[in-house]
């Protein structure tokens, strides 16, 4: 299972168009995620109607945090995670390819360390007290190749 977690802070804006971003953004996750998943809306110090839009997705749970900033807010989403894999999603992006999560999972399987990937990156565990940090750079490259791939 996956663990979807996407960090929000003020994410109820509307578009020039007169939609509002963050629907976009938890539409793309429901509409184009393929197998078992759950969706961590984490609200980092919301003042907007951010609550409310999550709300509307039967599938998200809401976190409320005081305004803790994104790494913080990560740290107490990857606490949450119940899914093996995580995948961190900001709420500015839009996702439109069908089958995401399963591209997204080619850094699971290629390293054994990694325990999260966003779309810039691959986390892995490093024998640092309680901090995750990015990926080798070494293997920067490959996560990014492997990230880009279709197929």
């Amino acid at each position: 299972m996956h663990s979807i977690i996407v960090t929000i802070h003020n994410g109820a804006r509307r578009l020039p168009n007169g939609e509002i971003l963050l629907e976009k953004v938890l539409d793309g996750i429901v509409n184009n995620t393929v197998g078992d998943y759950e969706l961590l809306c984490m609200l980092d110090g919301c003042t907007d109607d951010s609550d409310k839009v999550v709300s509307k997705y039967e599938k998200a749970r809401a976190i409320v945090l005081p305004d803790v900033f994104e790494l913080l807010t990560n740290n107490a989403a990857f606490k949450e995670a119940k899914g093996e894999y995580v995948i961190v999603v900001q709420d500015d992006q839009v996702i439109s390819e069908y089958g995401w999560n399963q591209r997204m999972q080619k850094p699971f399987d290629a390293f054994d360390d990694v325990f999260a990937v966003t779309a810039r990156c691959a986390h892995n565990w490093i024998a640092v007290s309680y901090t995750h940090l990015r990926a080798h750079e070494t293997r920067h490259a490959l996560v990014c190749r492997l990230l880009r791939e279709k197929k």
